[in-house]
């Protein structure tokens, strides 16, 4: 009886053993798959930048993390088995984990949520984003469980959870561009504005400041819209990104200075408003009855 104990005790441990290399050896395997991936990813001409390697490398320790715990709790649970029935064990696992499952649902989705953003890269740190079409700033941090902006006019600082976002405006993947409506009176001559609007972007791309954040020259579309008293001409700017407010500010300096070099007219709305006057209705009634 004791020699078939000890066999069992025996067996027991060598499957454990064997549960436990494949275990560290499958961790091992995956760790190296996910560097290889990783390292392959940062060699990317569009993965230089400082914060695609930080979301790279939270990716990368993100990764691991889930193989380890996963792989650790199989392996546990396959070592308990092997010395002790687990059934009332996983019984009484499921329900603790239906419970914690409940009440932490929304960390749950929070970071689900925030891993598909790092995984499709839809912005980040450094990026002036909308969320919901309700929230705007710039990207000061980003991570599983949550967002951080600042916003950009009173500086305040939006914390928003990974799984409250919804709908995302990113305003400086890439490029940034601006349009530039400008109004002028209906009396100058279009012609001679856009004239004055193409050499105005010349000296915008000419400027040691401005110039090197274009991408390409500003672009004069002519005539947009017909207003009560103006005509609104735009001109589209395209800059690298998140500089298209300074250089729309620039740009509107140099067309004001131009403007007031070649004497092209504002708009000037006026009214006129009768007062001691009667109605013409009034003044017509008055004259027949006076015949």
């Amino acid at each position: 009886m004791s020699e078939l104990v000890f066999l069992q005790i025996s067996k027991a441990l060598f499957s454990s053993l064997v549960v436990l290399a494949l275990a560290l050896v499958g961790f091992r395997v995956w760790r190296s798959m996910l560097r290889r991936v990783a390292g392959r990813l940062r060699k990317r001409a569009e993965n230089r930048s400082h914060e695609r390697q930080v979301r790279l490398d939270t990716l990368a320790a993100v990764g691991q993390a889930t193989g380890a715990v996963l792989l650790g709790a199989v392996a546990g649970l396959m070592v308990l088995g092997q010395f002790a029935d687990i059934s009332p064990l996983l019984a009484g696992a499921s329900v603790v984990g239906l419970a914690i499952g409940l009440g932490a649902k929304t960390v749950i989705r929070d970071v689900i949520a925030g891993f598909f953003v790092l995984l499709e890269d839809h912005f980040g740190v450094g990026d002036r984003i909308v969320v919901n079409d309700r929230y705007s700033g710039q990207v000061e941090h980003l991570d599983l469980r949550r967002t951080v902006l600042r916003n950009v006019q009173d500086g305040s600082v939006l914390t928003i959870p990974n799984g409250e976002i919804r709908v995302v405006a990113n305003m400086t993947r890439e490029w940034s561009q601006l349009a530039v409506d400008l109004r002028v009176d209906y009396a100058e001559d279009v012609d001679r504005v856009v004239a004055v609007l193409e050499q105005a972007a010349d000296e915008l791309r000419a400027d040691a400041v401005t110039g090197p954040l274009l991408l390409v020259r500003p672009e004069v579309q002519g005539l947009e819209a017909f207003g009560e008293s103006d005509v609104t001409m735009r001109v589209m700017i395209k800059t690298k990104p998140g500089h298209q407010a300074a250089v729309g500010r620039r740009y509107r300096a140099l067309v004001k200075k131009a403007f007031d070099r070649e004497r092209i007219a504002l708009p000037n709305p006026q009214q006129v408003i009768l007062a001691g006057t009667e109605p013409l209705s009034s003044q017509r009634l008055s004259l027949s009855l006076e015949r």
